[in-house]
Parts: structure tokens; sequence; C-alpha cells
């Protein structure tokens, strides 16, 4: 099981990629994401991103764009396509539930996360991920996001 957390800097800011590779099929992923990382609501509804997860048998991944909802109304994130998995942000981090049968790599790309500075200790940016896998129990995992190639 491999847990990768990766920053990049883009023309709308910094953004944040998370991926799970796993050898077995994934059921459900938890990530806990420091609060100055995750992209804020704002006054009305806009993309935040999109998961993209790798299914055992298909050439090519599945994509689902995650959306934010307007300041006010319920803090959920959610996959834009039906029968896709559901995307919740939560006060500590990103859920993700309903992943579909096979599914052996995960990645969530997050975009306008706030930027990491030097004055914030590294500890602060610590990402923290809990997977279940089929006939396994849950495992934690933590990794830092890597500074941008």
């Amino acid at each position: 099981m491999l847990f990768t957390a990766q920053r990049w800097r883009t023309t709308a800011g910094a953004g944040l990629r998370l991926r799970i590779d796993s050898r077995t099929a994934l059921t459900q992923l938890s990530f806990a994401v420091p609060s100055a990382l995750l992209p804020t609501t704002g006054a009305k509804r806009r993309p935040a991103g999109f998961i993209r997860l790798y299914v055992a048998g298909k050439a090519k991944p599945v994509r689902f764009a995650l959306t934010l909802p307007a300041r006010g109304t319920r803090s959920v994130m959610l996959a834009a396509a039906s029968g896709g998995p559901t995307v919740s942000l939560r006060r500590n981090g990103v859920r993700v539930t309903g992943l579909p049968a096979r599914t052996a790599v995960a990645e969530i790309t997050l975009y306008r996360v706030t930027k990491l500075d030097r004055a914030t200790p590294a500890r602060t940016y610590t990402v923290k991920a809990t997977v279940v896998r089929q006939a396994a129990m849950a495992q934690t995992l933590s990794a830092k996001p890597k500074p941008p190639r």
C-alpha cells in the first residue's frame, strides 16, 4: 500500500494531489487534511477538483468532478456523475465512500488550496489517510506533501 501527497502550482493557485495505491480493492477512504490545505467555500458553487479512480480491468481511469457548494449550504463536495463515489468535506478532511468494485488506485486532486509557507511547522501539514480494503482491517497512513517539481 502506497500513499503519496504532492503539491503543485497553477495559475489558479496551489493544488494538492492525494494518491492511494493498493494491490487489493478499496472500499472506503478517509483523508485527514489540515484545515490550512482545504479549499474554502465562496459565495457561489465552484469546482473544487476531481477524483480519479483506477479500476482493475479498465484501460482508462474513471474521473468524477468535485464541486464545492456555496457558503451557507451543506458543506459537502459531491461527485458530479450519478452512481459514482460520494465525497464529503468534513472539518478535519475529506471522506470518500461508494467506491466502484475493484478500485485499486484512488487519486483526489484539490484546487486552490492554501499555499504552504515556511513560517508554519512541517508537522502542521502532515496528511493522514485511513483506508478500508476488502477482507482487511482499516489501515492509517501518513505523508507530508512533497514540494512541486
